[in-house]
């Protein structure tokens, strides 16, 4: 699939074959969205049980095809310590034990670790990493856990290494919105790639380099709702499947304006339908949310909005 436009933080890379692409698997955390919808917990159970994956997985050190689920939760396997593996800490030959625990507000909690970690073709050492149920992302390293420098960061730090000949400090997301599709999308760190998206790059700065924050200048319906006059802050978010704003104004919005340019979006591509006891149920994309001071008043641009374009982000605070 290919993309309607290209938003990016700097300026046109030109694609080379030293980087690194992470294929995504699509996950999704839909009890609770289901629930929201008006499923009842029985029903929810009873699909757990007979709903499943058997799409064709195929591994490789740089390209994988991964199973999808459901078109809302992405993820790509890594691989850790000497010798490689998903994690088990006791078998790594350089697995470094760091012991500090760490609870964030996002619900993160568990301790830190050292070892070399394996993305793809490329190789990070002594990369301190927690060992926790949910993953923190790729946030500035402000707010990381204890002001751990983010796996990316690392990874630039040490691009000169024969291992790690990354071309560029950018790294991009092409999430496939697609449900069927047997590549759930791609990460690519150090480039872009051409195949996936069509048209200009746009530019829209960071506001804050905390969470990728930018100011959206406008929201609409068509010409009958109007929103975010004045311009408020947004995060764009790859760990949030929906569309996140205030609980009053949270409506079926199709375009939002980023650095002066309309960014639109179809039914299609903000409504989930999905089938449960031969039933076709129609998810709301659109979640409200109150987030308060000081990091809010914020909305959240998440994979609905990113689905149908193309991000990627460097050096320059932009995206």
């Amino acid at each position: 699939l290919t993309t309607n436009i290209c938003i990016v933080t700097q300026t046109l890379w030109v694609c080379s074959t030293a980087q690194t692409r992470i294929p995504l698997k699509k996950g999704f955390r839909w009890g609770w969205m289901m629930l929201d919808n008006g499923i009842t917990v029985e029903e929810l159970q009873k699909l757990d049980k007979t709903m499943g994956s058997s799409a064709e997985v195929r591994n490789t050190s740089t390209f994988e095809r991964l199973t999808n689920f459901m078109d809302a939760q992405y993820y790509g396997e890594i691989e850790i310590g000497t010798p490689k593996k998903t994690l088990l800490s006791g078998k790594s030959r350089t697995y470094a034990k760091n012991g500090t625990q760490f609870y964030d507000r996002g619900g993160l909690s568990g301790f830190l670790s050292n070892d070399i970690i394996i993305i793809g073709d490329l190789v990070v050492t002594n990369q301190l990493f927690g060992e926790a149920v949910k993953q923190p992302g790729i946030p500035y390293p402000v707010i990381s856990v204890q002001g751990a420098p983010p796996l990316f960061d690392t990874a630039m730090q040490q691009k000169k290494l024969p291992q790690n000949m990354l071309p560029q400090n950018i790294f991009s997301f092409y999430l496939n919105r697609d449900p069927a599709g047997q590549v759930g999308g791609e990460q690519i760190l150090g480039g872009v790639y051409s195949k996936y998206f069509k048209g200009e790059f746009h530019y829209v700065n960071v506001t804050s380099k905390a969470y990728w924050e930018i100011k959206a200048d406008g929201i609409s319906f068509g010409k009958q709702l109007s929103l975010c006059k004045g311009g408020c802050q947004a995060i764009v978010d790859t760990g949030t499947s929906l569309i996140v704003g205030p609980i009053q104004e949270i409506h079926p919005l199709s375009s939002f304006i980023l650095g002066g340019k309309q960014f639109n979006l179809t039914g299609h591509d903000y409504v989930v339908k999905e089938t449960l006891s031969g039933i076709s149920v129609c998810l709301s994309g659109f979640m409200g949310m109150d987030i308060p001071p000081p990091a809010g008043p914020l909305g959240i641009l998440g994979d609905v909005f990113i689905g149908p374009y193309y991000f990627n982000d460097g050096s320059i605070p932009r995206f």
